[in-house]
């Protein structure tokens, strides 16, 4: 009972991931681009396979890490709405599970 949440990284990227697991609870993030060889757009928007993104109770973390037995990475932390990314405010939870809700329609309204 040591993870709280998982979810693949598949289409979108790491910052799609992130933000459909805050979309439930409307739940924000605080992150920072780990690996610094990689070009930022790809670390975050990345598709590549085989990565999961997973959360823990803060009081979890150590014992978390300690029973890895593959790579990971810390990303950060989950915050109450708002989406930090590297020291940049990217806004609120909300305002992007609404794009995500909506791209479709809108699109197809602009079309009309």
């Amino acid at each position: 009972k040591t993870i709280l949440s998982a979810h693949d990284i598949s289409e979108g990227g790491l910052f799609v991931t992130l933000a459909e697991s805050g979309f439930v609870k409307n739940l924000g993030f605080n992150v920072k681009q780990q690996s610094g060889g990689v070009r930022k757009d790809a670390y975050w928007f990345g598709e590549a396979q085989g990565r999961v993104v997973v959360t823990v109770n803060a009081d979890k973390t150590k014992e978390f890490e300690n029973s890895l037995k593959v790579p990971f990475e810390k990303l950060g932390v989950v915050t109450s709405e708002d989406i930090l990314i590297d020291d940049e405010n990217w806004g609120n939870v909300n305002d992007w599970k609404n794009k995500y809700d909506n791209a479709i329609g809108d699109f197809l309204k602009l079309e009309e």
